[in-house]
């Protein structure tokens, strides 16, 4: 399909009966007329479009073929290149690479009364993206197959492998040199729009460099007043032209400060983008090349690609709405070699990024040609790779890749090593654990710059698919922090947070040792998600802290979650008492009590505040205000609460009634006259018998020897209770004492605290209330 003299043709290689009825009902308004050609052998329409309408695109669904017509003309998804042959064993020749042609087909052309041989092709989207002029035959532009318009009667059109061109003398062509093929490719298909004057200094000799700087220092130096702002634009833009990027930047900002107006100019806006390009300072060129005054001018667009490229933000395909790389590419070549060679290398890869190899392949090659010294060489080796691997030729690119990793170019040594070490991955020649050694080698290879956030990122995905988490997060870490203004940034930091959150809060981290997880957390804790997940994941932990006795560590992420976390209500109310008890089971009194206190909440469930009662009794106690303490329990006349009391008063040596109260405690906790006794019954009985020896209380100890004696016989404290109970007269001097030291770690703050140690062990810090 192609068009030609205003008239649109589609031509097939075989002899179809058409309706052309309903080939009019579905082209619409789209075509004004459509005739069919006499062609033996062939379909040949000949169609007459309404205004605006051209060829796009033809397409193919399964034995029908689609012809898309539309305002605006599509490049052919694989654009086809002539290669001349000037010396053939038949003489000169044009061959076009194809699969599958079809017989040519000669057709007259009504409109210009010429002949064309049209040559259609079977692979879809293979046509011509620009015409041809050669001194014996036309190429035409076409969305589909190929078209050539004869100079000379005698011209042959061979099909059998591909497309050859020649004529029974030959075809008179003169071999062309590589570095004009190669640059011809990139010429232009329409005239391209410019807003500076950097192509002026294309062809200036080396030579004269410095006399054309002196000669534009004393034009800016000599104008005066509003006069000199031109010349120092153009110093400035000699400058970019000549490589001289910080000091074309210094003169715009001198140029800006005399009339800030003029940073709403397109041309200094593009300048001074140009410029920070140049020298990397890509976030700043970013906010100059991204304003609407540069819209619709094909060398603002070169630059703006340039930048995406250098951002690595063309690393997925083409950009909807980006610009077409080979017209905006042809003005590199107006530029001097000191921009030209740069940006060369930054459309090439953005061109293999967007998936244009064939565009890519026209950039190299031009940069072929080019004296790119060892640097460079090193550079477009890397790029070959790139565009080898593209073309699935992975033997290709990983030779290109060791060539530069040999070279002078340090960021492509380091950038050809990722590359290499990603497609043997990938291909299987290398393990994960290989892969992740070799790349830890790469981390100081080269620093600052776009390659190095990926390389950080493309480790961290390696050590988290090995699941070294740790690991990944620190280096997805190291690219966050190095390049917080990199926009993939946020997508990082979320993967990050999913990982945090999968370790502590789907149970991934539980077969990491306690120590190990709560470093990990404390790394990481900027990770810990707000709200209740978060809440959640530090609870969890401190569980896990809390059962193999790490109460400190599990104390202070409590402590965090109860100052900076929980707001006022209940919840907080019922992390500061583990709060409390953790630090109570630490043997902090004071700590307990702080914990207590800035957890206070109103409108707490009675078991809530009777719990943190007790908790801060116990403190208090501790810390010897026993009668604060007691007074807390004044009213409560539970059995924790008598534990309580039970202990304070042993430790006033308040013999008499710390024997009350246990006798109380053992009641409540199952000690019936004549019966039996298990192990915390028969402590009970014998902590209240050494209270009431201690306070003489003969009658009692009578009675307990009548009430348990045969029980406690039956027990491992016989020997202990009998001394105890025994007539006064019986007793050896201090032998109540010792017996008394001997019990007194089972006594009441075991019995207290001892169940919540229980509890930590066995069923969770948070199971507590």
């Amino acid at each position: 399909m192609f068009m030609r003299a205003g008239r649109i043709w589609a031509v097939f290689g075989t002899t179809e009966a058409l309706d052309f009825d309903a080939v009019r009902v579905l082209a619409g308004s789209a075509l004004a007329d459509i005739d069919r050609l006499p062609v033996e052998n062939a379909t040949v329409l000949h169609m007459t479009p309404s205004s605006d309408i051209v060829p796009v695109r033809v397409v193919r669904d399964g034995s029908d073929w689609l012809l898309e017509l539309g305002q605006h003309a599509a490049t052919p998804e694989v654009p086809l290149e002539p290669r001349v042959e000037p010396e053939t064993p038949d003489g000169g020749a044009i061959v076009i690479a194809v699969s599958e042609p079809a017989a040519p087909i000669a057709v007259t052309d009504p409109e210009v009364g010429d002949t064309v041989i049209v040559v259609p092709l079977y692979p879809v989207g293979h046509g011509l993206a620009r015409g041809f002029e050669y001194p014996e035959l036309d190429l035409l532009v076409s969305s589909q197959g190929l078209v050539i318009v004869p100079r000379i009667d005698d011209l042959i059109v061979n099909t059998v492998d591909g497309v050859e061109i020649t004529s029974k003398r030959g075809l008179h062509l003169s071999p062309v040199p590589d570095d004009v093929r190669n640059r011809s490719r990139l010429a232009p298909d329409r005239a391209l729009t410019r807003l500076t004057g950097l192509h002026h200094w294309r062809d200036l000799p080396l030579a004269r460099l410095g006399a054309e700087r002196r000669r534009l220092l004393r034009a800016a130096a000599a104008a005066e007043g509003g006069e000199r702002e031109q010349p120092r634009v153009e110093l400035a833009e000699f400058y970019l032209a000549t490589g001289q990027a910080a000091e074309s930047l210094g003169v715009l900002d001198v140029v800006a400060e005399d009339r800030p107006e003029i940073a709403e100019d397109a041309r200094f806006l593009l300048l001074r983008g140009a410029a920070q390009v140049m020298m990397g300072r890509l976030a700043e060129a970013e906010s100059n090349l991204a304003q609407p005054q540069l819209a619709g001018s094909d060398e603002a667009a070169l630059w703006q690609v340039a930048l995406a490229a250098a951002r690595g933000r063309d690393a997925d395909g083409r950009p909807v709405g980006a610009p077409d790389l080979h017209d905006i590419g042809a003005l590199t070549l107006t530029y001097p070699r000191d921009l030209r060679t740069p940006l060369l290398f930054l459309l090439a890869e953005s061109a293999i990024g967007r998936g244009e190899a064939m565009i890519a392949r026209r950039f190299l090659d031009v940069l072929a040609m080019e004296d790119l010294g060892a640097g460079g060489e090193g550079r477009h080796r890397y790029l070959e790779g790139r565009l080898a691997q593209a073309s699935g030729d992975f033997p290709q690119a990983l030779a290109h890749w060791t060539e530069a990793e040999q070279g002078a170019h340090r960021a492509s040594r380091a950038r050809a090593a990722l590359a290499s070490i990603e497609l043997r991955l990938d291909q299987g020649g290398m393990t994960p654990e290989q892969a992740i050694r070799e790349a830890e080698k790469l981390r100081f290879a080269w620093r600052g710059d776009g390659f190095e956030f990926a390389y950080l990122r493309r480790l961290g995905e390696l050590y988290h698919r090995e699941g070294d988490d740790a690991a990944s997060l620190r280096t997805l870490r190291q690219a966050v922090s190095s390049f917080p203004d990199h926009p993939d940034t946020v997508e990082i930091t979320r993967q990050m947070a999913d990982t945090f959150e999968r370790l502590f809060l789907d149970g991934a981290a539980a077969d990491v040792a306690p120590l190990s997880a709560i470093a990990l957390f404390n790394e990481f804790r900027e990770l810990n998600p707000a709200g209740d997940s978060g809440d959640q994941i530090i609870q969890s932990l401190a569980d896990r802290l809390a059962a193999v006795d790490l109460l400190d560590q599990a104390a202070d992420l409590l402590d965090d979650q109860v100052r900076h976390r929980l707001r006022d209500g209940v919840e907080k109310a019922r992390t500061g008492a583990r709060l409390a008890l953790l630090r109570l089971l630490d043997r902090q009194p004071d700590a307990a009590l702080e914990a207590l206190q800035a957890s206070e909440a109103d409108e707490m469930p009675e078991p809530l505040q009777r719990q943190r009662r007790h908790l801060r009794a116990r403190a208090l106690a501790e810390m010897e205000r026993f009668d604060e303490a007691l007074g807390l329990l004044a009213r409560d006349d539970g059995t924790d609460a008598d534990l309580i009391r039970a202990d304070i008063h042993w430790r006033m040596k308040d013999w008499r009634n710390a024997g009350r109260v246990l006798e109380q405690v053992a009641t409540a906790a199952g000690a019936n006259p004549g019966a039996a006794l298990d192990d915390s019954q028969a402590r009970l009985v014998l902590n209240e018998a050494v209270a009431r020896s201690l306070a003489d209380d003969a009658d009692r100890l009578r009675q307990l020897d009548n009430d348990h004696g045969a029980a406690m016989d039956a027990s491992p404290y016989r020997a202990a209770f009998r001394l105890v109970v025994a007539d006064g007269r019986h007793r050896p001097a201090g032998l109540q004492a010792a017996v008394s030291d001997s019990v007194e770690d089972v006594v009441n703050f075991q019995a207290f605290l001892g169940a919540y140690r229980d509890r930590l062990q066995h069923e969770g810090l948070s199971t507590i209330n």
